[in-house]
């Protein structure tokens, strides 16, 4: 049996079918159009290669903080850190993927607080649901 193609390498040929796509003849606005479209596309795939890393790295950054942490600031910090240390560009980037895959949502309270809040153990465990 095949393995299926993982998500960021469908979106780079999509990604390199819309540029590909913009020639002369489709004329200069769809061309263009097509561009940005496929450099867009491009970047969705770097984050889609990045986020398990940063997960995984954001993780282990909290687990080493105290249990009971409710430092919403250090944990923001920490969120922070593990997006930029996997070399997500823009680190908003980073924050809409956590939102997405830990709250259905594309936006939501800043991380730390969210964190702070709903706890640090049961923030761990909704993590590491999502990375199962």
């Amino acid at each position: 049996m095949q393995d299926e193609p993982r998500p960021s390498e469908i979106v780079g040929a999509v990604a390199a079918f819309l540029r590909g796509a913009a020639t002369k003849e489709s004329g200069p606005h769809i061309a263009f159009q097509l561009r940005v479209a496929g450099n867009a596309l491009e970047i969705a795939q770097r984050q889609l290669d990045l986020a398990p890393v940063a997960e995984a790295e954001e993780l282990a950054r909290l687990k080493a903080l105290p249990a009971r942490c409710q430092d919403a600031e250090a944990i923001q910090n920490e969120v922070y850190e593990a997006g930029k240390a996997a070399g997500f560009e823009p680190l908003r980037g980073w924050f809409q993927a956590l939102y997405e895959v830990l709250l259905g949502q594309s936006q939501g309270p800043r991380f730390g607080s969210f964190a702070a809040i709903f706890g640090l153990e049961n923030t761990i465990a909704l993590l590491e649901r999502a990375l199962a």
